[in-house]
């Protein structure tokens, strides 16, 4: 069975894009994959980082930002 795909319009600066697809065709794969693969190391790596965090009893990354927002406000 194939999982489920979600469309998504994606603008990004063109030089973003050419540098991805450069990067892209040097590994053999599309932009596409290229952005997904991108996008799924980055996901894991926050969400890893935000269940370590938590597990730790540290606060997670967006409210010490959120404190430093409020406090220069």
């Amino acid at each position: 069975m194939k999982p489920k795909i979600a469309g998504y319009a994606l603008r990004l600066p063109a030089s973003l894009k050419e540098e991805a697809e450069g990067l892209a065709a040097k590994q053999g794969s599309s932009l596409n994959q290229f952005i997904i693969s991108a996008l799924a190391e980055k996901v894991a790596r926050l969400g890893g980082a935000d269940k370590d965090n938590k597990a730790a009893g540290e606060p997670d990354a967006r409210s010490e930002k959120d404190e430093v927002a409020s406090e220069d406000a």
